[in-house]
């Protein structure tokens, strides 16, 4: 008793030594030794835009438009919007740095749980064992190198092995698949489209894999994935409508796709990927379409050659004990006759088609530009991003093939000591060039209170030399989001809704000056409500707000609601989705209490 209370200790203690490892490495970066941030921290702008809202009008009021970026646009209806999301919550409660890193805590800690629970409670290997999976895929390079340039979205592919406990380890069938629902709707709502099908992918996978040696019933595992994911689909409806409804009007499918000129590299690369650290940038001979160049967070998936290293092993002594009729330490229920041989068959697909994505084909390419999401990608090497998951919990569930040597907590120990050491000392000066520098919305920031109750839109920039006017030089030499700080909006900004050069921003009509200005009967700001739903508002992307409208656009420059027309599609799903959200989760806990109750009952 007493070898299992200090053996338990031990464990925490390694487990809150992974986090903090972790927190000591990303703070040499954020920010980095010249105090810069990642270049895309620039997306604080944004959460500062949403904090001046929230003090304006609080959580539950949807700010659809916003008069801080590109003259006026839309705001919830961005696919990328994060104002429901953790990121916000943490930003808006402890200010950008000690809000990145608490949340980068939370996730960690969220990870380290369900991936523990994952592997221990549905592979069934010991506890050690599913903290070095834990651990192996926490410290990815792919996840660290995002949070460092400020991919914050990201934080949410840490939660890919919650979704998986939720659907393999859960045995109520309802509470399984409401706990998909809201979490893939959390997804949804916070910018993480991404994510979204990363994990639909990921989850299937293991259904397929699960069904090889018959350890969950695969129709049980396919209702809850296809159940959890459509109720998603319901629950955020009111943001996919919105959604689509602007993505639609603005579709990036001009960019080419990114591809591997040969078909064996495009096998090889992502394997490189995973095992190595990758080169400062990717070599152009060997790819087609490149328009910019692919920066190094864009091949960062390293996990180290551990997990690889346990595969080839457990593989060795499969193949060896089976060739000579030997009983293996686990029982397999493999059967090539039953449905074993068509997992595996859907296995092989589902792994391809990431390198499928990555290969350039002349044949291939006209069907991929046809693809939605797909044809807008200009780095498809995130789509290298499933098998970090994959590998990782299949190499660890793998390992039971060999207990003694994978199954003893003291190999656990080295393993994992290995696994950290080599993520702390891993290469990542190319990540001290960063040279976003964030003091603007860092010191608005410090005094939010102050600065969201003055706050008000009052003129349109046009970036610019202005002989006459240094202070609009200057405004016009910051960041494009960074003018709204000082009550400019400026009509360059960073919206990759638009393009990244904003190639289809729609011409604007306005000029540098107040917003108030008066020509021809309209006013000096973009009316935003044209760019979403442009038939319903009688009027067309890049209009302004006309002279009529004065008091809708000083309740708007105010970070006020606005009325506006919307879509019979978009009224009916403003209706069903937060009520099917409450519904959800009335049910669910219900459901918990239920069983509770039962249980409670039953042991008297």
């Amino acid at each position: 008793m007493k070898n299992k209370s200090i053996s338990g200790i031990f464990f925490f203690f390694t487990a809150i030594t992974i986090i903090l490892i972790f927190v000591l490495i990303f703070s040499d970066f954020f920010p980095n030794e010249n105090k810069l941030f990642g270049h895309d921290y620039s997306i604080l702008s944004y959460f500062l835009n949403y904090a001046i809202w929230i003090k304006q009008n609080g959580w539950f009021s949807l700010q659809w438009f916003s008069p801080s970026f590109c003259a006026g646009i839309p705001g919830f209806a961005d696919p990328q919007n994060e104002f429901y999301s953790l990121q916000n919550v943490f930003l808006y409660y402890f200010g950008p740095v000690n809000g990145v890193f608490a949340l980068s805590i939370f996730s960690l800690t969220v990870s380290l749980i369900s991936s523990c629970l994952l592997l221990n409670k549905v592979c069934n290997v010991s506890l050690w064992t599913s903290l070095l999976g834990a651990n192996l895929f926490v410290f990815n390079s792919f996840f660290i190198s995002r949070l460092i340039v400020g991919h914050l979205t990201y934080l949410n592919y840490l939660f890919i092995p919650f979704v998986l406990y939720c659907i393999f380890g859960i045995k109520d069938l309802l509470i399984s698949i409401l706990l998909v629902a809201l979490v893939v709707t959390y997804f949804i709502f916070s910018g993480s489209v991404f994510v979204v099908i990363l994990s639909f992918a990921v989850c299937v996978f293991f259904a397929f894999y699960f069904n090889i040696d018959v350890r969950f019933s695969f129709k049980n595992s396919i209702l809850r994935i296809a159940s959890g994911f459509f109720l998603a689909v319901i629950f955020s409806s009111m943001k996919l409508i919105a959604a689509i409804s602007y993505y639609s009007k603005f579709s990036k499918s001009f960019y080419p796709i990114p591809g591997i000129n040969s078909l064996f590299n495009s096998f090889l690369y992502p394997l490189k990927l995973l095992i190595f650290v990758p080169p400062d940038f990717a070599l152009k001979d060997e790819w087609s379409n490149i328009i910019w160049s692919i920066q190094r967070h864009e091949l960062e998936y390293q996990m180290g050659i551990i997990p690889f290293f346990i595969l080839a092993l457990a593989g060795v002594c499969f193949f060896y004990r089976y060739s000579n009729k030997k009983k293996l330490d686990i029982e397999f229920k493999f059967n090539l006759k039953s449905s074993a041989i068509w997992s595996i068959i859907a296995i092989l697909i589902l792994l391809i088609i990431p390198v499928i994505l990555n290969y350039h084909n002349d044949i291939l390419y006209p069907f991929f530009k046809k693809i939605p999401i797909v044809n807008q990608l200009s780095a498809p090497t995130r789509w290298y991003a499933i098998y970090i998951p994959i590998i990782i919990f299949v190499a660890i569930d793998i390992s039971r093939i060999l207990p003694r040597l994978f199954h003893n907590s003291k190999v656990q120990i080295i393993l994992i000591s290995i696994v950290c050491i080599n993520f702390y000392l891993s290469d990542r000066g190319h990540y001290q060039n960063e040279k976003y520098k964030a003091n603007i919305i860092l010191s608005a920031f410090a005094d939010l209170d102050n600065f969201a109750k003055n706050h008000s839109i009052t003129n349109i920039l046009i970036p610019g030399f202005y002989k006459e006017r240094k202070d609009l030089t200057a405004l016009s030499l910051l960041f494009p989001n960074e003018p709204f700080i000082y009550k400019y909006t400026s009509t360059i900004c960073y919206a990759p809704i638009f393009g990244y050069r904003l190639e289809i921003l729609p011409k604007m009509k306005v000029k540098t000056g107040s917003v108030f200005l008066e020509e021809n009967g309209f006013l000096n700001i973009n009316d935003p409500r044209c760019y979403l739903f442009p038939q319903e508002n009688n009027c067309k992307a890049g209009d302004r707000f006309k002279l009529t409208e004065l008091d809708i656009v000083k309740n708007f420059v105010n970070y006020k609601e606005i009325p506006f027309k919307m879509s019979i599609m978009q009224m009916i799903a403003n209706i069903i989705s937060p009520a099917s959200i409450v519904l959800g989760l009335m049910i669910l806990l219900g459901r918990i209490c239920y069983k509770k109750a039962i249980k409670k009952f039953q042991s008297k």
